[in-house]
């Protein structure tokens, strides 16, 4: 069959698995998750089915949420539904769980997977409990059931690890064994009882040549199934069970919620279902793991170590396993009416941008030395910093591009930390992203990235503006060249009534040539720049002779000089021009009281 792996090598960062001492190590089927053959819940506990969303007959993806002390969930499809043809993700013949995999496992396509070997589903989880012990659990859907049978489960760290062929001949797998790779086997009887499951390690102490200690870290049989009360167990560190009865398939109000195969009728038959579980925490066992590798055997192989260790290796399903890693996202802070998110900076240039950057540790043990790296490129004066952590105000603390700065000691499982990034850019929107870093077990995390995204940008309107007054200052007769002519003296205020800093701001008088800027006292300063902050006001005086008053009017009593003046400007942050242009007018009479009596 036509394999269709779910996510291979998909996700960006490593999925780790930390042992944390206990004072008492608990049963593994005694942590709430129903170990009982089956993937509905049928008591007070965690099932399968309460891990994966499922539609149709597509790949089930792990919930959005899942229950509490949950940090993941893996499906991996190795068929195709409604297809047949080779299968290309099968071993050939030689490749043993005791050689390297970088050498020693090689895949090819397969017409001829026997049908007690033919993995159909795997799927994978991990739990971490009050008490802080680490649990793997796993489960193995299988096409026919026909004898005895040996089920295995790698767990790996390479993030190398891989193999499929998709044309051509056989090849070798990519990656290899680390030091504390996982391999889990269980054997069933033709009964379908679990006669037994154990656990080894793979060994590279660089010291000895690598190897797989034979000597198993952890021994069990089969799970409780006291559906009745989740808090009981076996008091087994590692067990296992298979399905004792037919889960009809698939769908709503079906056993089995996802798209499956089997040999009688597409339900899974009495053993044709196993799942199983271990206590990583009582097996002593520390790392890192990238991979999930369920895997079935040709036989049971020579038993003089008691384990099905040198069996060759028959059919497999492999994709990635998030135990333990972490998660970014940067979102926009949340403004209010006294602070809005952005607001335009003091200068009136840039904009004061605050972000909310969270970083989430994904799995189920704690991460450490947490540091979050902004990824935006700055121009000359641009600039974000840190100025809260989980809502506490800080000393700001300077993102320069590409530089990571530490944000937490540490995150729990399944907790955050919110980082306060305030940027002072010259952009409108701002668009950035941001990276995010983390150790666990001493091991370096694959880093988190998250770019943000056009309708998750923060933008303000901006708008340039501007009042104009203009008022009379006097009305005087003066010599022009001999001639006794009236002038008028005019004042003019502008100011910057907007958030925006104002620039190539020019002043207009219709009347006069030159204007002379003066303070808010009629005082001559310094010349008028061309550019005005924020609430910045700047003050002219000028003087004309007009020709004639408005209308040619005579009588002095009726005789008004009126000018008008405009202003053009535009706004430094918004690039938008002043429209329309503002202006003002004013109406000097040429005897303000000659009608007065």
């Amino acid at each position: 069959m036509e394999p269709m792996r779910f996510a291979p090598r998909l996700l960006l960062f490593i999925t780790c698995l930390a042992a944390l001492p206990a004072p008492v190590a608990l049963a593994v089927d005694g942590q709430g998750f129903e170990l009982d053959g089956d993937l509905r819940k049928t008591g007070g506990g965690v099932d399968w089915a309460d891990l994966f969303d499922v539609v149709g007959s597509d790949v089930p993806e792990p919930k959005a949420s899942l229950p509490d002390g949950f940090g993941t969930a893996t499906f991996v499809r190795d068929f195709k539904p409604g297809a047949s043809g080779p299968d290309g993700t099968t071993f050939t013949q030689g490749s043993k769980d005791t050689l390297a995999i970088g050498g020693g496992w090689s895949c090819a396509k397969s017409n001829n997977v026997g049908d007690k070997v033919d993995v159909v589903n795997a799927y994978a989880t991990a739990f971490v409990n009050a008490a802080g012990e680490v649990f793997l659990y796993f489960a193995l859907e299988r096409f026919g059931n026909e004898g005895d049978s040996n089920l295995g489960f790698w767990f790996t760290r390479d993030s190398g690890v891989e193999c499929e062929v998709v044309s051509g001949s056989a090849k070798k797998f990519a990656g290899d064994h680390e030091d504390g790779d996982l391999l889990i086997v269980a054997e069933l009887t033709q009964g379908g009882d679990v006669d037994t499951i154990r656990a080894y390690r793979w060994v590279d102490n660089g010291v000895n040549a690598p190897f797989l200690n034979t000597t198993s870290i952890a021994d069990g049989g089969e799970c409780d199934t006291s559906d009745a009360d989740p808090g009981t167990g076996s008091g087994l560190d590692v067990c296992a069970i298979v399905n004792p009865l037919t889960l009809t398939a698939y769908g709503a109000g079906k056993d089995v919620p996802w798209a499956t195969e089997a040999k009688a009728g597409g339900s899974l038959g009495f053993a044709q279902f196993m799942e199983g579980g271990i206590n990583l925490t009582a097996a002593g066992l520390v790392g890192c793991f990238t991979g999930f590798l369920a895997d079935t055997r040709q036989s049971p192989g020579p038993q003089s170590d008691g384990s099905p260790l040198s069996a060759s290796l028959a059919d497999y399903a492999f994709g990635d396993f998030n135990l333990c890693g972490i998660d970014v996202e940067k979102r926009c802070a949340l403004g209010t009416a006294q602070a809005p998110n952005p607001m335009v900076d003091a200068d009136g240039t840039s904009l004061l941008t605050r972000f909310d950057v969270t970083v989430t540790n994904t799995g189920v043990a704690p991460v450490e030395d947490v540091h979050i790296q902004e990824d935006a490129s700055f121009d000359a004066g641009e600039s974000c910093a840190i100025t809260a952590i989980d809502g506490q105000a800080v000393t700001a603390v300077p993102l320069a591009p590409g530089t990571p700065v530490r944000v937490a000691g540490s995150i729990a499982s399944q907790q955050s930390v919110v980082a306060r990034v305030t940027c002072d850019t010259l952009d409108n929107p701002f668009r950035n992203a941001v990276t995010a870093y983390a150790d666990a077990a001493g091991t370096p995390l694959n880093p988190a990235s998250d770019q943000m995204e056009d309708d998750e940008l923060c933008s303000v309107t901006v708008n340039p503006r501007l009042s104009v007054k203009k008022a009379c200052r006097g009305v005087r007769l003066v010599d022009v060249s001999g001639v006794l002519s009236v002038e008028v003296e005019v004042g003019i205020e502008i100011e910057n009534t907007g958030t925006e800093k104002l620039v190539s701001v020019k002043v207009t008088d219709d009347q006069v040539a030159t204007l002379q800027t003066v303070n808010a006292n009629g005082d001559p300063v310094t010349a008028f720049g061309g550019s005005l902050l924020p609430g910045q006001k700047a003050f002219f005086r000028g003087r004309h002779v007009p020709a004639q008053a408005d209308g040619g009017a005579t009588d002095p009593g009726a005789a008004t000089f009126s000018d008008r003046v405009e202003v053009e400007g535009r706004g430094a942050l918004s690039g938008t021009w002043l429209t329309p242009e503002p202006f003002a007018t004013a109406s000097c009479p040429l005897c303000p009281s000659c009608c007065e009596e």
